[in-house]
């Protein structure tokens, strides 16, 4: 490894700051419930796709995006972690809106969802320490 050369291909970091500016354009876009930030985002959006495909050395090959799987599972990757990270802040909001329920029953409802998950999978997690 030590002996070995680097890649000596330069960093795009103009792709790279248009990719940041519509990642961070649209998070704030989506906090503020702002249509021009969400406008923006797009456009920055844009700016970035035409970059990679005008740069000799892009920040992200366009070509990983003509393989149909990886694309779709790029998507899906994306859904469910969106999905997974936001299960725990949806719960207690919905709990509290939906079906009006005061905080404290709103914790030992989340308790016990979160002990009965504990005794259902503690087969499976504690069978995946034992093994290694």
């Amino acid at each position: 490894m030590k002996d070995q050369r680097g890649n000596t291909e330069t960093v795009d970091w103009l792709g790279g700051g248009l990719l940041t500016g519509t990642v961070a354009l649209l998070l704030l876009s989506i906090t503020n419930q702002d249509w021009l930030l969400a406008l923006g985002c797009l456009v920055l959006f844009l700016l970035f796709v035409w970059r990679i495909c005008q740069t000799a050395s892009p920040f992200i090959i366009p070509e990983l995006f003509r393989n149909r799987k990886y694309s779709i599972g790029l998507v899906l990757a994306f859904l469910a972690t969106g999905i997974g990270y936001s299960i725990p802040f949806l719960t207690p909001d919905l709990l509290t809106q939906v079906n009006h329920l005061p905080s404290g029953l709103i914790g030992l409802v989340l308790v016990w969802d979160c002990s009965e998950c504990l005794i259902l999978f503690r087969g499976l997690f504690s069978q995946a320490f034992i093994a290694k």
